[in-house]
């Protein structure tokens, strides 16, 4: 199954508690610490006792994604103690591949059962598909993007969501095409 619209794209789950949240990076700079930030209230509110902030690219201007999210987890009180991190992806695929050699290197895949993803809600689709492909079949994965940005609901009110939202579903479609991407269930 392939997505037909741009909503195809989107996805979010209802909140259940887990062992982990993967924080997502992006080039945007702000979309990066909205996400961050969300990660940090999954924490805060007790959803799950570590996070784990995967991205190591660098935005237009030079900044390291890694930077921008550990800066917004830090601000709203996640502990150090708390956090892992994932520096090296540069791509939504490269993202899940090396958060799970770094939960294998850490020792902590084998014990964990749930894990959060937290991504923009648009974006998930490809998220999802990808921690799939890389993560144990056993593994549940649930959605849970930021309550705020381009969201199912008023993505198209946007001249800057719609944009990213079309640009999504160009990259979906090619990975897709290229056979990068297994197929949705």
């Amino acid at each position: 199954m392939s997505p037909t619209s741009e909503d195809d794209l989107f996805i979010r789950e209802d909140q259940v508690s887990a062992d982990l949240a993967i924080v997502f990076s992006s080039a945007g700079l702000q979309v990066c610490a909205r996400r961050a930030r969300h990660g940090a209230r999954l924490y805060l509110r007790g959803f799950v006792p570590r996070l784990l902030l995967s991205g190591g690219g660098s935005s237009a201007k030079g900044v390291e994604e890694a930077d921008t999210m550990l800066r917004e987890v830090r601000t709203a009180g996640v502990p150090e103690s708390a956090l892992l991190f994932e520096r090296e992806s540069t791509s939504t695929a490269a993202n899940a591949l090396n958060s799970r050699d770094l939960l294998i290197e850490e020792e902590l895949l084998d014990t964990m059962h749930t894990i959060l993803l937290v991504s923009s809600e648009y974006h998930m689709l490809r998220v999802r598909l990808y921690m799939r492909r890389f993560f144990p079949e056993r593994m549940h994965l649930v959605c849970r993007p930021p309550p705020d940005g381009c969201r199912r609901e008023t993505w198209a009110e946007s001249g800057a969501c719609r944009w990213r939202v079309k640009q999504e579903l160009e990259l979906y479609e090619s990975f897709r095409a290229a056979g990068l991407l297994p197929d949705p269930d």
